[in-house]
This record gives C-alpha cells, structure tokens and sequence, in this order.
C-alpha cells in the first residue's frame, strides 16, 4: 500500500527501485521495523511522493528538515537509484551554512555566503568529484566558514567592516588569535 499507485495499483514507477531493495533485504524485519519506527517520517514521505505531494528530487529534501530520519531516506533513494548520486556532507553544509547566516547583519550574509558557495564549498566539490573528499576537508570548510564569520563579528565590535579594517587591525587580530592565521589565510 505504501508504495502502490492509487490510480493503477502497482508499485509507483519512480519507486520501483526502492521496492524491489527492500523486498530483497535479507533481513525483512529490519525493512518492518524502519516502516513502522515513529514519528513516520519515511513512510509519510513516501507516500507523498507516490501522490505526486512531493517532488522526488534532492531539492524537494533540501527544502526538509536535515534531520537524521530525512537524511536516511535520501541516502536510501540515492543509494538504490531513485535519486542521482549526491555527496551527502555537502549538501548537509547547505542548511547548516543558512542557519549561520541568518544570525549576521545582511552585509556580512551576503559577504559570508559568497565566501562560503565560491570557495569553500566549490572546492569540496572538486575533490568529491575527484573522490577525494573526506570528513577532515568537511571540518576543515565549516572552521573556515565559523572562523570568517568570527573575524567580521570581532571586526564589527571594534567598528570596523571587512572594507574598513587596517592591516594594523588584521595583525592585531592574529596577535590575540594565533591559532587562526591557517584557517583565515587563502589556500586552494
């Protein structure tokens, strides 16, 4: 039922995939326990997908809650063909990276976001394209966002922008904050 179209009563085409993984599981009751494991966010979803309720795309996911029982589903529609093939960690900076630049004045935002979409996250793209990508380079990109986005509050409590701030400034602030100069610094 979960998966049957309302209007033919077979499998829905997009998610025969799906269907045909599960029912091969070799453990049945693992499939049964994930269905029926409250809240029911997979199976609700699922079955707005079948009803043409939710798009099956990774943008209809990206538009969700990135919460561990939405990120299961995605990870299991992609890994079984449903979605295309997507680098998981990345598209979870996504979310992350909005709730953080929401916090800033809208200058910052923009100069944060920027910084973030065209370096940091450009270049995680390049190497999961490469398949090197790792957890370290994910935790390296957010310490380089958080650390930028701590350099613009510290040069706004000291009434300065990013256009305003001397080199006197700059060297002021790596005096107090050594452990920063790498973080901060341009690499490719």
């Amino acid at each position: 039922m979960l998966l049957t179209d309302p209007g033919t009563g077979d499998i829905a085409a997009p998610l025969q995939p799906l269907f045909d993984t599960l029912m091969a599981s070799e453990r049945p009751q693992t499939t049964i326990c994930w269905l029926r494991r409250p809240p029911g966010i997979g199976p609700r979803l699922l079955r707005a997908m079948v009803l043409g309720k939710m798009e099956i795309s990774h943008a209809a996911f990206e538009a969700l809650l990135s919460d561990r029982a939405h990120n299961y589903l995605r990870d299991l529609l992609a890994a079984v063909g449903v979605l295309p093939p997507y680098e998981p960690a990345i598209a979870r900076m996504t979310p992350w990276l909005d709730s953080k630049l929401t916090a800033l004045p809208a200058e910052e935002a923009r100069l944060v976001n920027r910084f973030a979409r065209w370096r940091v996250l450009r270049r995680l793209r390049g190497h999961a394209e490469r398949g090197e990508l790792t957890k370290a380079m994910i935790d390296r990109g957010r310490a380089e966002i958080t650390e930028a986005i701590r350099f613009l509050n510290w040069a706004r409590h000291h009434g300065e922008t990013i256009d305003t701030v001397s080199q006197g400034m700059l060297d002021r602030y790596f005096h107090t904050h050594p452990s920063k100069i790498d973080t901060l610094c341009a690499r490719s």
